[in-house]
């Protein structure tokens, strides 16, 4: 039985007939196969991560049409379930503490704990600028502190909002998750302006790849003088990388990135870590493109393997950190310390 195919991946692909663990790319002039899995692996276990790779490494436009439509499938999901949640809260009557996630939740949080304070205040517009600036200062906090978007369903959050102006509502998760796109296009457009405006003679650029939460990551900066002889330095990607960091993959990845910002012909040195995929990765760049490792990352190699790797230098650390977890799980150690430094007349630590 086929599986209704949901993801907006497949507007670029069909399955071949004869075998269904390959995929025909439908992308005007390609028609290349990519494979799936193995001959005669189970549906459920054959992988897009293939189809993924093609689309970005060799069709640019189609790939930025695809994450368009990804995002707006992820939205459409996360809308879907905030009206289940809804629908949920009105079965059931409890008042919840945590998780205030839906307007049914938070009002009845609020007539428990500011009842009066919630009768007797009328509440901004959804146009008045008092409210917006608000809102931006809470996308503001998220980005800056790294703080998930669901902070704002928080009792804690909510309540501390509501003290400081009663006034003003706090918009849900999904609300600010739709603000960040926004703020994201004016962030793209003001670098562009500083681009545009220092027309730089020669650009540096540094990336690194990196994993977390089961994702891969990429982030690309750039270096350059501007029009007032002044350094500046500009975030020009962080995005997910979700297929195999070869030198090739990552290669094109920044090519494409560095022609979204139109400053493919003015790159000079591209500095990264001396792994062997950026030493690679070199391979594939333009020839103006100069690679060259980073000190730092290089005096720390060096560190590691002239100074940590000695017999001597690995006891001493394994003996400090054998006295410094005793230090931390020891009660008695932490009282005789304290007892130690009232009678030498010190302040107790905090």
């Amino acid at each position: 039985i086929m599986t209704k195919k949901t993801s907006p991946l497949w507007d670029y692909y069909v399955e071949e007939v004869a075998d269904p663990t390959s995929v025909l790319c439908q992308v005007v002039n390609c028609k290349q196969k990519i494979s799936r899995g193995k001959t005669g692996t189970e549906r459920s276990r054959l992988s897009n991560t293939g189809m993924r790779t093609h689309l970005m490494t060799a069709h640019g436009k189609e790939w930025q049409e695809f994450l368009t439509k990804e995002r707006k499938v992820q939205e459409a999901k996360l809308d879907d379930r905030e009206e289940v949640l809804e629908a949920d809260e009105t079965e059931n009557r409890g008042v919840p503490l945590f998780n205030l996630n839906t307007h049914k939740k938070r009002k009845s949080f609020f007539q428990q704990n500011l009842p009066d304070m919630v009768e007797s205040q009328m509440t901004y517009g959804a146009t008045d600028s008092r409210a917006k600036v608000k809102h931006q200062g809470i996308l503001t906090m998220i980005v800056t502190d790294l703080k998930p978007f669901n902070i704002v369903s928080d009792p804690g959050f909510l309540n501390y909002s509501k003290l400081l102006d009663p006034r003003f509502t706090v918009g849900t998760a999904m609300y600010y998750r739709r603000l960040l796109d926004k703020a994201y296009i004016k962030g793209k457009e003001k670098v562009q302006q500083k681009l545009a405006a220092a027309q730089p003679a020669s650009v540096s650029i540094q990336l690194d790849g990196w994993s977390q939460h089961h994702h891969g990551y990429m982030g690309l900066m750039a270096n350059f003088i501007n029009e007032d002889w002044r350094r500046a330095k500009v975030c020009l990607a962080c995005a997910p990388f979700d297929i195999s960091h070869t030198g090739e993959n990552v290669a094109r990845w920044v090519e494409m990135e560095c022609d979204k910002w139109g400053i493919t012909e003015d790159v000079g040195v591209v500095t990264t870590d001396t792994a062997a995929n950026m030493i690679k990765m070199a391979q594939y760049l333009p020839m103006n493109f100069f690679h060259c490792g980073c000190l730092n990352h290089i005096l720390q190699l060096v560190i590691k393997d002239e100074l940590f790797e000695k017999p001597s230098i690995k006891a001493l650390i394994k003996t400090c950190r054998h006295i410094c977890t005793f230090a931390n799980q020891s009660v008695q150690l932490s009282q005789s310390v304290v007892t130690k430094q009232i009678e030498a007349g010190k302040e107790k630590s905090q």
